[in-house]
């Protein structure tokens, strides 16, 4: 129920090539906040490492919905 813990748990997993684990955590995240742009962020990163170009696009336009100056690396 904290989305934080999941979002923190997603990252461990990111940083393991657990990637398919740390898109459910982050997806649990966002469950719980559906604006958490610290969640899609890591779930664009991970798209971007598996060259999912569809799924990078979805969660840069969703960030860029929610906050429409923030700037992604």
């Amino acid at each position: 129920t904290i989305k934080e813990a999941h979002l923190n748990l997603g990252y461990i997993d990111y940083l393991i090539n657990k990637y398919e684990s740390a898109e459910l955590r982050l997806k649990q995240a966002i469950a719980l906040d559906p604006d958490y742009i610290l969640a899609y962020e890591n779930l664009y990163l991970i798209s971007k490492i598996q060259n999912d170009f569809i799924n990078m696009n979805i969660y840069k336009n969703k960030i860029l919905d929610i906050d429409p100056n923030h700037i992604l690396k």
